[in-house]
């Protein structure tokens, strides 16, 4: 005969089965939940009044690629979270993105860069580092060949105003003795941080469009080539 109990034990047993599947074979119909977290990116910069500073706190949410796409078993990343803000001296902003230059990882690897500081392949290995990331309570220093992509405006209001930032050289757009002193990435259960709006008001959200509208396929100015994305992300459905 069997029971509620009965069935609720052949429930059980199920659930475990199916893990034990995923955990051997994750690819098989199976797409396991990765964990996800947050974690506050600091930007110190040291300048003849002293040292300014400024900090965003990002969240990296992941999961697996099922069997139907087009890269199956991939470890893919939601990022949510916002560009880091220096206000420096005479009223000039520097702005550490979400993005690197010449990489497409960007925030989603910014803690892992400076606290794990060793690659994955697949996504066990994923869940051990976000596992051990999150256990870390140290202040982790970017290592210089990590840092997010810095940028200056000539008008904050006008995004095609947007100029690159050599890290090297800050004297040339924000004058002598201003210098990066350090990036840093701190695991925290903060709230995301939701203040750049307030500094720039053309942001938007979505589809996140160049900073420069144009239909020149040749354009590759960086106004035209930056993204709304690279300064603010949001939480989609």
């Amino acid at each position: 005969m069997i029971t509620s109990e009965s069935l609720s034990a052949l429930g059980r047993r199920s659930c475990l089965m199916m893990l034990a599947a995923c955990a051997t074979l994750p690819m098989v119909g199976c797409t396991p939940e990765l964990p996800d977290y947050r974690y506050r990116l600091s930007v110190e910069v040291d300048t003849p009044d002293g040292v300014r500073s400024g900090s965003s706190v990002i969240q990296v949410a992941s999961h697996v690629s099922s069997k139907y796409s087009l890269a199956p078993g991939d470890v893919t990343n939601q990022v949510t979270g916002e560009a880091v803000v220096v206000n420096l001296p005479g009223g000039k902003t520097l702005f550490a993105l979400l993005s690197k230059p010449g990489s497409a990882e960007g925030a989603s690897a910014y803690a892992l860069d400076a606290l794990i500081s060793k690659p994955w392949v697949g996504w066990k290995e994923y869940v051990a580092d976000v596992s051990s990331l999150k256990k870390i309570r140290d202040v982790g220093v970017l290592p210089p060949k990590d840092w997010p992509m810095l940028v200056t405006f000539g008008d904050i209001n006008d995004p095609t105003t947007v100029m690159s930032i050599n890290p090297d050289d800050l004297v040339s757009h924000f004058g002598t003795g201003v210098k990066i002193r350090r990036i840093t990435v701190q695991v925290t259960q903060d709230p995301i941080t939701s203040e750049l709006r307030s500094r720039l008001a053309w942001i938007g959200t979505y589809p996140e469009p160049a900073l420069k509208s144009t239909n020149d396929m040749n354009d590759y100015s960086i106004s035209a080539t930056l993204r709304h994305g690279d300064f603010l992300r949001v939480l989609r459905e």
